[in-house]
């Protein structure tokens, strides 16, 4: 139940992109949870980065853009460290 209702509030922050169908809303936080992403400790200035990799759709990275601001509002501390999050996307460049 705790899982559904953390599902439920990630949802609820990008609903505005996901609005006209909440089961793809949901599916993209699934392909979320489960992508790739680079942790990068920063010992000196106690930061833990997440890069997470690109999504499928350009619909799908922009949720997750709109995740990691919200989430790095939070001020979160890994936990047994002083190390605090900050996620973000990766950006790849075209050539």
């Amino acid at each position: 139940m705790l899982s559904y209702r953390t599902e439920s509030a990630l949802y609820n922050n990008i609903f505005d992109i996901y609005k006209s169908n909440q089961k793809e809303g949901r599916v993209i936080l699934k392909e979320i949870f489960t992508s790739d992403a680079d942790m990068i400790p920063d010992y000196v200035n106690n930061k833990l980065t997440i890069q997470l990799h690109s999504l499928s759709t350009p619909r799908a990275n922009m949720a997750v853009k709109k995740l990691c601001s919200i989430l790095n509002q939070t001020e979160t501390f890994y936990p047994f460290t002083n190390l605090q999050l900050c996620t973000k996307p990766l950006q790849y460049r075209l050539l």
